[in-house]
């Protein structure tokens, strides 16, 4: 059908319009569809007043327009739900995501622990508990976030590296034993899912705070055993900056020229790369 109506116009018009449609963002109309989809039920909503009493359309609605951004209309519909049916699981869970994100922190705290008494999976569980880490984030109490986003960590059988990043990016704002808590948070997800380097660099940068050089040398090279090229050039400088901190000369030495050699088999045009340029002059500047 398309291909009738585009053979209409004249190609010089096809060469504008094709290549626009074409760069149109999955996001742009991911957006146009929920809007649809809100307008569309909305219009069913208006249209026949005992439907305000449907609590799947308004359930639906709210959901539509908490994903929507749209958190003061999403609460209008979910608050009505939940007016008819006070326990109800997903008018409870995203009225509470929307509360949370108009600063409600107090009311979104009420109905996420509601919904969390009620769930029967952990899926639920880790949800509600995701939220309250969040929540208590928000309010700065950082020892009570860390707490809910690692309950939620131990509930989850296939944990993400972001969830472990973000329970450690909190708990470094601890005042005392931030740092360590976050290691022990990071070196968890190491146990959990492998020395996956979005982990194992933020675990070697404490590691080198806490002055624990061993810990670090340890860690980097545990990821130099899977790594070529331009990565293993960078993790062999971290392991020069070390020996640096250690004072062990010949150590430094010999990591550079392993670091360099690394450089060496890129091909010519990334050698020619500033980035690669940058870190040759910094490792050069090192040795002599």
């Amino acid at each position: 059908m398309l291909a009738n109506h585009i053979i209409k116009y004249p190609v010089t018009v096809l060469k504008v319009v094709i290549p626009f449609l074409l760069s149109i963002s999955p996001y742009v109309i991911a957006h146009n569809d929920l809007t649809h989809r809100i307008h569309s039920l909305n219009h069913q909503l208006n249209q026949h007043p005992h439907n305000q009493h449907n609590i799947h359309l308004l359930v639906q609605s709210g959901k539509l327009k908490y994903k929507n951004k749209q958190y003061h209309a999403a609460l209008h519909d979910l608050q009505q739900v939940l007016q008819l049916e006070t326990e109800h699981s997903d008018a409870l869970y995203y009225a509470a995501q929307a509360n949370f994100h108009l600063n409600n922190y107090q009311s979104a705290e009420q109905q996420i622990l509601r919904f969390y008494q009620q769930a029967k999976n952990p899926a639920g569980k880790i949800k509600a508990n995701r939220l309250l880490g969040d929540i208590h984030l928000a309010e700065h109490a950082i020892s009570e976030a860390v707490s809910f986003y690692q309950t939620a960590l131990n509930l989850q059988q296939q944990p993400q590296p972001n969830d472990f990043l973000h329970a450690a990016i909190t708990a470094q704002k601890l005042p005392d034993q931030g740092q360590q808590l976050a290691l022990t948070i990071l070196h968890q997800g190491i146990n959990t899912l492998g020395t996956i380097s979005s982990l194992a660099d933020p675990a070697i940068k404490l590691h080198l705070a806490l002055q624990q050089y061993n810990h670090a040398i340890q860690l980097t090279d545990t990821l130099l055993k899977n790594a070529a090229g331009l990565r293993k050039a960078l993790l062999l400088e971290k392991k020069m900056v070390i020996y640096q901190q250690l004072q062990q000369t010949s150590q430094v030495k010999h990591t550079i020229l392993l670091a360099l050699a690394a450089i060496k088999s890129l091909s010519h045009h990334k050698q020619q790369s500033r980035q690669v340029q940058a870190l040759v002059a910094r490792l050069t500047s090192s040795y002599f």
